[in-house]
């Protein structure tokens, strides 16, 4: 049964409007931060780190000392210190190599790079605990300066390009975790080193140098079996050794710094799908550093790199939303064979000017539901919440919030979802509503209806 009324859902946004007109939006929505730990992997260039979603840490590996050592170390990254771990088995200390996360076989992939013995074509993957080579009878020339990423539509490791010698290569490359295989596309980025690739539902490149050293400006997303240029409105200066990650919580990709020739490329850049636009300034600007996007507490994560002076970095960085959408559940419901349970739908949350949908679950398929919604969460009328309502027939059952107005809830049997489109203004930003679900229900005691937890919802922007 659908109970749906536009003036319900004009109500809540006039009112949400007006509770919510105190609230002061950042200017800058998206920060970098800088975190300082008390041990960290030290200062180094051409370093590469990669997000390990199984154990929830950044993993970094090598890179170039200032004093020219090249690193075989292996640090982890988990938002309070960086540790060093010992593994028993480890790749030759090198510079330029790559490292992707694969998702499915919950490992960080490693491949290539320039060792103290040369260029090098081996493939390493990490556990967690430690390092095992994965031999091949077919995988890419020895090379450096390339760059990968793990393609989730066809769960393989993308990689592409990098310096064979002094040719740069235009290779696509892909890993399954068993063989490597050449992908032969019928069109693609010319041969490039130094380059950034992320996936944003499709593997994106930017950049990189070519054979003749030229920086490009380039924009290529590979879908599984082509390379296709894009052309953006504002396409960033050319450059290489930029970094680049994706941050799945705001569906953009974060690109910071690089170099040209002759001068750095500071600031970041997002990439929305279309087209670039500029964020906060953020660290000094560099070239050679790493990034990686720390899904679990939806961050981008910057070590390293050197500036123009040869001053190399040994700096943590995170760039993260500073005004996030949240939705946090409190109270409880009531209920004889079961309670209500209400939360926000799978990878909904409340974003400024976007549709966000709460579902309620264990509810009675053939009686209507209804959300209530409200700015106060603390008293109703001077009664302190939450209050009982037993003497309306509700046994056991509490009014956890001050309702406003109120929401049709589509009920699909035992298992309904509500739905409203968030106002534009972006004053609401970091202003909080409430929600508690009713649901009539003769059966359940003599007021003949029953209540869901409530929820606080934080309306946030991106």
């Amino acid at each position: 049964m659908v109970r749906r009324a536009t003036a319900s859902c004009s109500a809540f946004l006039g009112l949400c409007a007006l509770a919510l007109s105190g609230s002061v939006a950042l200017a800058q929505r998206v920060v970098w931060r800088e975190v300082r730990p008390a041990a960290d992997p030290g200062a180094r260039i051409a370093h590469a780190m990669a997000f390990d979603e199984s154990r929830g840490v950044c993993v970094l590996f090598g890179g170039i000392h200032a004093d020219g050592t090249r690193l075989a170390d292996t640090w982890v990254w988990g938002g309070v210190e960086w540790q060093r771990k010992t593994p028993a088995h480890s790749p030759l200390a090198r510079t330029g190599h790559a490292l992707a996360y694969d998702p499915v076989r919950r490992c960080v992939v490693l491949f290539g790079g320039a060792t103290n013995a040369g260029q090098v074509n081996d493939t390493w993957e990490w556990d967690g605990t430690d390092w095992s080579q994965r031999v091949t009878p077919v995988a890419p020339d020895a090379r450096q300066s390339h760059a990968m990423a793990f393609d989730a539509g066809r769960r393989v490791v993308v990689l592409f390009g990098g310096s064979i010698g002094s040719t740069e290569r235009a290779e696509t490359w892909t890993w399954n975790g068993t063989a490597w295989q050449q992908a032969a596309p019928a069109h693609s980025p010319p041969g490039l080193a130094n380059h950034a690739m992320s996936w944003d539902g499709r593997v994106l490149l930017f950049g990189g140098s070519d054979n003749s050293g030229t920086e490009h400006d380039d924009t290529w997303v590979w879908d599984g079996a082509d390379w296709t240029r894009s052309t953006p409105a504002n396409p960033p200066s050319e450059r290489r050794g930029h970094a680049m990650a994706f941050d799945a919580s705001r569906g953009r990709a974060v690109m910071f710094a690089g170099r040209s020739d002759s001068a750095l490329r500071g600031g970041t850049l997002e990439w929305d799908g279309v087209d670039w636009t500029t964020g906060p300034t953020g660290p000094a600007a560099r070239y050679e550093h790493a990034m990686a996007y720390d899904s679990l507490r939806r961050r981008v994560v910057l070590f390293g790199g050197e500036d123009l002076d040869a001053i190399h970095f040994a700096d943590t960085w995170e760039y993260f939303l500073a005004d996030p959408a949240t939705f946090t559940r409190f109270g409880s419901g009531c209920g004889v064979g079961g309670m209500p349970v209400l939360d926000a739908a799978f990878g909904s949350l409340p974003w400024r000017g976007e549709r966000f949908t709460m579902s309620v679950d264990g509810i009675q398929p053939v009686f209507p539901c209804v959300m209530l919604i409200g700015f106060d969460r603390t008293t109703l009328g001077g009664v302190p919440l939450p209050i009982p309502l037993d003497l309306l027939g509700m046994t056991g059952c509490l009014l956890h919030i001050a309702p406003a107005t109120t929401l049709g809830v589509t009920v699909a049997g035992n298992w309904g979802r509500c739905e409203l489109v968030l106002p534009t203004d972006v004053d609401l930003v970091g202003g909080f509503f409430h929600v508690q679900a009713l649901a009539f229900d003769p059966t359940a005691n003599p007021g003949g209806a029953v209540v869901s937890n409530a929820g606080e919802a934080r309306i946030g922007a991106r």
